[in-house]
């Protein structure tokens, strides 16, 4: 019996050290996992006073839990053993209703709600001949509220945005798209399976609801443009998106297609600035990469910009109005660029999360129309106006 302890013990011990040696040998230093679509920690700095005050150990913690050896075998493992063997009904909080994935949404501060709400009513007085219209778009959780219940999900997004809606003031120009998408899911897939993003066809029709809406104040925005208008060519059937990472790639079943959206607009008419650089191609097509992770993983419903980045301004020569249309955005929006660019001679798109410089009140006041577009409303991050 002893002999048999020491054995176990000497393989447990030696498991240990090829995991060590293994996290050692193969310590991922990119900043970014295209696979989890998350950033990722970076090897911590150390000095004395950091070990003394326990932030270099909390941050090398952080650190070795996303390198160590194998990481994304056990992890896809577990996902594995937890769907096909435990048959358990979500594999980290993922759901499959109606053949899509799904995640129940968790409770955000009533406080914080209230506080945003109260923001955008002070930024809707101050507004002095700019027009602000805010965009609730509806997270995929919300399409299937019943099944998420059934299946004993907590899901706070519809009750969360109620109470945003309760503290604003009769005056904002406020539209909430989740009916408009219920009755549009009856015949419409709106969502990527995988993914709790957009594909290009709720990017569309979302596009559709805003410019209807605003060319009741402002005619010559002119009418959507159908579909057809764009060219439409499908460059991949294989997209893992966020919820389908979660779950273990392996076990997700059917992938998603994904379309390549190009403007009817000649390129030679659209000028991309960013950075101080400008561009005439859409950044979708500059970020695209030959490297199969990132082709895989890659967060493609990033149309246009292809990804969340501070600001970026789009000149649009051909547009048929000379209105300059400012963005306020989540990643919701990120798809839905594509289309709203066509109709406006100069459209900025800000990102809160990321933007640290001009007076965001003296933008709004130089923008004829200001579109709030957001499903995370924890995204909406109202301190940076004051």
């Amino acid at each position: 019996m002893k002999i048999k302890n020491y054995i176990t013990s000497l393989f447990f011990v030696l498991f240990l050290l090829v995991v060590f040696a293994g996290t050692l040998l193969t310590i991922n230093v990119e900043k970014y996992s295209y696979k989890e679509a998350k950033d990722m920690p970076t090897m911590p700095e150390f000095s004395l006073r950091r070990f003394a005050k326990k932030e270099f150990i909390n941050e090398f913690d952080r650190f070795i839990d996303c390198n160590y050896f194998l990481r994304e075998m056990f992890l896809e493992t577990a996902c594995f053993i937890d769907k096909k063997v435990l048959l358990k009904n979500s594999v980290n909080e993922v759901f499959i209703i109606d053949n899509q994935l799904v995640s129940p949404v968790y409770e955000q501060n009533v406080q914080g709600l209230k506080d945003k709400a109260a923001v955008l009513n002070q930024l809707n007085k101050e507004k002095d001949g700019t027009e602000l219209y805010f965009f609730l778009l509806p997270k995929k959780a919300e399409l299937y509220v019943e099944e998420m219940n059934k299946k004993g999900a907590n899901d706070y997004s519809i009750q969360d945005k109620q109470i945003f809606l309760d503290a604003l003031d009769a005056d904002v120009n406020i539209y909430n798209l989740v009916e408009y998408y219920r009755e549009l899911s009856k015949t419409e897939t709106l969502y990527f399976r995988t993914d709790h993003h957009n594909n290009h066809i709720g990017a569309y029709y979302s596009y559709v609801y805003m410019i209807d809406t605003i060319r009741k104040d402002f005619p010559s925005v002119g009418a959507p443009l159908s579909l057809e208008d764009f060219t439409i060519t499908k460059v991949a059937d294989d997209f893992c998106g966020s919820r389908g990472r979660l779950m273990g790639r392996l076990n997700v079943g059917e992938r998603d297609d994904f379309y390549k959206i190009t403007s009817p607009v000649l390129e030679s008419e659209i000028a991309i600035e960013y950075e101080g650089e400008i561009y005439t191609t859409p950044f979708f097509s500059n970020k695209m990469t030959t490297t199969p992770d990132q082709n895989f993983y890659y967060n493609w419903y990033a149309h246009y910009m292809g990804a969340n980045i501070d600001i970026v301004k789009v000149t649009n020569n051909a547009a048929l109005t000379d209105l300059n249309l400012l963005v306020f955005k989540d990643s919701f929006m990120l798809p839905i660029n594509i289309y709203l660019i066509q109709h406006f001679k100069t459209t900025t798109i800000i990102d809160l999360r990321h933007y640290e410089e001009e007076d965001l009140r003296e933008i709004i006041q130089r923008s004829d129309i200001v579109i709030f577009g957001y499903s995370e409303l924890d995204s909406f991050n109202t301190y940076k106006f004051y």
